[in-house]
């Protein structure tokens, strides 16, 4: 975890990050909370950047080869009506998302409300949401694949 966060410092001098994963620092009432313990979860890392602001990497998949670009993972706490997320760490060059294609979500909350027909009832099941989606190619240092003499990996986000 430590590892990760001084890199986040190095190279992102002006975010001030805070990493913090629920068993193992204090969480403030007023940040959201991020889970990722269950069958398919692979966040492995929430850091608070800003007010409503994260930086979030994901665990890639065992036995893969990289290209990882799938995310599971739960949010609670969720006072604020809109965050940002950035997810940095994909290692796919291209991704349906610069095509325009949105993230999967589910909310709780907009099902009850769909329920008690105050909003539509598309928000009842998981649905299409999120604004200002971009994939482009992430702030984060490339790496030479532990020393190996490879091209350089460049990374992602989301």
């Amino acid at each position: 975890v430590y590892m990760v966060i001084d890199l986040i410092r190095e190279h992102f001098p002006t975010r001030n990050a805070k990493p913090y994963k629920k068993s193992f620092f204090e969480v403030k009432e007023s940040s959201l909370t991020f889970d990722s313990c269950f069958e398919g979860g692979n966040l492995d890392l929430a850091a608070k950047i800003g007010e409503d602001e994260y930086d979030l990497f994901m665990r890639p998949d065992s036995n893969a080869r990289g290209h990882n670009q799938w995310f599971y993972f739960s949010v609670k706490n969720c006072h604020p009506s809109r965050a940002k997320f950035h997810i940095q760490n994909f290692t796919k060059t291209d991704s349906l998302f610069a095509g325009g294609m949105r993230v999967a979500v589910f909310s709780l909350r907009k099902r009850d409300l769909a329920i008690s027909k105050e909003l539509p009832d598309i928000f009842k099941d998981w649905h299409r949401g999120g604004d200002n989606v971009v994939y482009q190619q992430s702030l984060l240092p490339s790496c030479n694949d532990c020393g190996k003499k490879k091209k350089k990996k460049l990374f992602y986000s989301l």
